[in-house]
């Protein structure tokens, strides 16, 4: 998927970006409006700083952009098993309306998403099915070997 932003969009991560490690951790939540979480994060930053140092703060501030821009903090961002393109069909549309695209650039993007996932999943089925194949076939050889070995015993007691 290829992901088309514009100059007003990238400027204002950059600002954002700019406001968590320069200002104050939380920064990118505040600007989004959701200042429950945004205070939270000064908050902790703060007490990151000084916990922690610089480190503490730069964390809270990755936690803090991660969020607002994905909806999640930053260890979920590692510990999800999503792929990059499975955003939930409205948080597809919400971004390119943030992004000023039209709606048929929107529909042209989330219809690339859906021939992306569909070609990951028909390759894992795919894949899932030649491993219970060769599952079976190596049941159904040792079946033969089995087979072949109790013949020539079964010959000898005779």
């Amino acid at each position: 998927m290829t992901v088309k932003r514009t100059k007003e969009a990238m400027a204002k991560d950059a600002l954002c970006i700019a406001g968590e490690t320069l200002l104050v951790p939380g920064t990118s939540l505040l600007a989004k409006g959701d200042y429950k979480a945004g205070l939270a994060h000064a908050g902790v930053g703060l007490a990151a700083k000084l916990a922690l140092g610089p480190l503490g703060v730069l964390l809270v501030a990755a936690n803090s952009y991660c969020k607002s821009k994905t909806g999640e903090g930053l260890v979920s961002q590692f510990v999800n098993t999503k792929g990059p393109g499975d955003f939930s069909l409205r948080e597809e549309v919400a971004s390119g309306i943030d992004s000023g695209d039209p709606v048929a650039t929107i529909v042209e993007n989330i219809s690339e998403d859906v021939e992306d996932i569909y070609h990951e999943m028909t390759l894992a089925a795919q894949v899932e099915a030649g491993v219970e194949d060769n599952e079976q076939n190596t049941a159904q050889s040792d079946t033969a070997t089995d087979t072949t070995t109790d013949t020539p015993n079964a010959a000898q007691t005779h």
